[in-house]
């Protein structure tokens, strides 16, 4: 089956928009600019977990999906996990991280890093959120437990297409 030209078209269009966007929320981060609200980066965070779920529906729900759909989805849905562990290191940076000595700090690789311990849902307790992130903390380790899931469920059903075992004798 071939691959209907709105969905090529979706598909290009996230796959040049997650590498830029991530680009730019890596110099954002990592440059101290004061990006304003939280609320701003919410928006931004939402945006890109709908984007991540309708990709994981149109996969799952296509008649077929080729080896390209797959590696696609693959690779976009990478850059979305990186450009949403930025987005939410973003936010610490914003409302500050308490650090193992009690201190406030806004430093952009503590806030990466605890990012990443957050969304994987490690915890290892060296850091922790300001009262004004806690919300923020919980709902990116929520957003973690339900992408891993989401993430892991689509990559299965994909590669149990027949058609990308090989298996053409196979009907769906």
């Amino acid at each position: 089956m071939r691959i209907p030209c709105s969905i090529k078209l979706v598909m290009s269009a996230l796959g040049i928009a997650y590498p830029l966007l991530l680009l730019w929320e890596i110099a954002v981060l990592f440059s101290g600019y004061n990006i304003g609200h939280a609320s701003a980066l919410a928006t931004t965070l939402v945006v890109q977990l709908l984007t991540f779920i309708a990709l994981s529906l149109l996969v799952l729900y296509m008649p077929e999906t080729s080896i390209f759909v797959c590696i696609f989805y693959l690779v976009v849905s990478l850059l979305n996990l990186g450009a949403l562990l930025v987005s939410f290191a973003q936010v610490y940076a914003f409302g500050g991280l308490i650090d193992p000595e009690g201190k406030i700090t806004r430093d952009p690789a503590e806030c990466l890093y605890f990012s990443a311990i957050t969304w994987t849902t490690v915890g290892y307790g060296d850091f922790r959120p300001t009262a004004a992130n806690r919300s923020y903390a919980a709902i990116e380790a929520l957003s973690g437990t339900v992408f891993l899931a989401i993430f892991i469920a689509t990559l299965v059903r994909a590669a149990s297409f027949p058609k990308l075992r090989g298996d053409s004798s196979v009907s769906r």
